[in-house]
């Protein structure tokens, strides 16, 4: 017997006592006159509220929603709560079948108390409030704000504000007063939800590495500021200053990437027009939006993707302040990098750019473009694709296997920027997995891996991962 597994866990599924009433079997999901054995949504809500005080299983309705092409509106319908998924999956493959989905209890969105957030126009824009769903950030994922020294007493920061270090002087870092880096640690990561101020993008660590004593630097002061990042733990090196362009940052960049498998994110520069700087490959390169989703900095071959910056809410050194620069725009993006990492901890850093490529707006040229890059990023989109891999999500895609002595069909929905595999174990010991060879083919919005079983029973599983552009 073939057994299913999927997002590297292994179900055991357990049936409420007795079947549901009314609820149709897979085969007579196939018949030719299904919709007369369907119902208005009106009926399906009154089964509904029958029902809800005698389940015993969380969401064990088995209730569906079907848009058959040749009806205005959709229908329901009941299938025994443990074929909720497969039955989707059969009613996807009709012909007369527009859409069909589970009829899913849904939550408010996550609101953070924080009371200046209306002032966070940003904040709706990339979908933070879908994003902090999945979770609101990890103390022990640590941003690195590279400037000097942001203000680790503000309330809105001193929660998730450590110590730092000088690279110059070579001495810890206890205190500040910058207000150009007190904004930019307040949009990657003022605290959320703590009734106070404004809320960042996650509640992650925010860590100051001073690497100037004014407001100019080097790329060697830089170099040493991001080494030290890679070395003290730091997977997320936020660089509000120019310099995208350099190859010995490039270099230190990619320091990061090989010491922690983090990302050094800098800012694509504010102003107008070209700047014909090389893209390097290691540096997360950001431009600047605005409420309205157009352009306004500077763009080039080394832009990677775009976030709102002009006329943004934040901290300032010992208040709250309005500014604008791509230099606020990037520890943006830092935040949302800090997130993917702490809902998806397995995530390596080729893996959260590649989710923020799939997930970004794409509003310049199609695909990337040198002003927006890959897009403007979504925050929310790419927590939930995060989550998604990790198994977290309930329902990612309606799976079934279909299996006879000769022949086994293993099905998922399609979602764009994925890649699949197919993986077997053979036996008890799920710890070892090994990809199979199968033809496969599209059927509708499924996906169907097509094999000969294996002599030895197996447990087989579809593997998701982000496709790199």
């Amino acid at each position: 017997m073939k057994r299913w597994v999927t997002n590297c866990m292994v179900c055991l599924l357990g049936l409420c006592a007795g079947a549901e009433a009314g609820a149709l079997s897979l085969t007579e999901l196939e018949h030719p006159d299904l919709l007369q054995r369907t119902m208005s949504l009106g009926q399906l809500r009154a089964h509904h509220r029958q029902s809800v005080h005698t389940q015993s299983c969380e969401e064990s309705s088995g209730e569906v929603l079907i848009k058959f092409r040749q009806q205005d509106r959709v229908r329901g319908l009941l299938v025994a709560p443990a074929d909720t998924d497969k039955a989707i999956a059969v009613l996807a493959r009709r012909k007369d079948v527009e859409f069909v989905e589970k009829d899913r209890v849904l939550m408010r969105q996550y609101e953070p108390n924080d009371p200046l957030n209306g002032n966070q126009w940003h904040h709706e824009m990339i979908g933070s409030a879908q994003a902090w769903e999945w979770g609101t950030g990890d103390a022990g994922v640590i941003i690195a704000i590279v400037d000097l020294p942001f203000n680790p007493a503000h309330p809105d920061l001193a929660a998730n504000a450590v110590n730092g270090w000088n690279v110059q002087q070579e001495v810890t870092v206890v205190a500040g007063s910058d207000d150009h880096a007190s904004m930019s640690a307040g949009m990657a990561a003022a605290v959320l939800d703590n009734g106070i101020g404004i809320s960042g993008a996650a509640n992650c660590s925010i860590i100051p590495v001073q690497n100037t004593s004014g407001t100019s630097t080097t790329v060697s002061e830089l170099d040493a500021a991001i080494r030290w990042c890679a070395d003290h733990g730091v997977r997320v090196v936020n660089v509000s200053w120019d310099g995208a362009y350099s190859e010995t940052l490039n270099l230190a960049a990619k320091y990061v990437r090989d010491t922690v498998d983090g990302v050094v994110v800098m800012a694509g520069v504010n102003g107008n027009g070209l700047l014909d700087y090389a893209n390097q490959p290691y540096i997360i390169a950001v431009s600047m939006t605005d409420q309205n989703d157009v352009l306004q900095s500077h763009y080039g071959p080394h832009i990677d993707f775009a976030a709102p910056g002009k006329s943004v809410y934040s901290t300032s050194a010992l208040g709250y302040v309005s500014g604008s620069g791509t230099s606020y725009a990037t520890p943006l993006v830092s935040g949302v990098f800090a997130a993917l990492f702490s809902i998806n901890p397995l995530l390596s850093a080729d893996e959260a750019i590649a989710i923020l490529q799939t997930t970004a707006v794409d509003l310049g040229d199609p695909g990337w473009d040198p002003g927006y890059g890959w897009g403007r990023i979504d925050f929310g989109q790419a927590t939930w694709l995060a989550a998604a891999l990790s198994g977290l999500v309930d329902g990612f895609g309606p799976q079934v296997t279909e299996a006879t002595p000769s022949n086994l069909v293993v099905s998922t929905q399609i979602h764009p920027g994925i890649r699949y595999e197919l993986q077997e174990s053979v036996g008890l010991d799920l710890s070892v997995w090994t990809s199979v060879s199968a033809s496969t083919q599209t059927n509708g919005t499924m996906l169907e891996f097509q094999l000969q079983p294996a002599a030895d029973a197996a447990f087989y599983r579809i593997v998701v991962t982000p496709e790199s552009e």
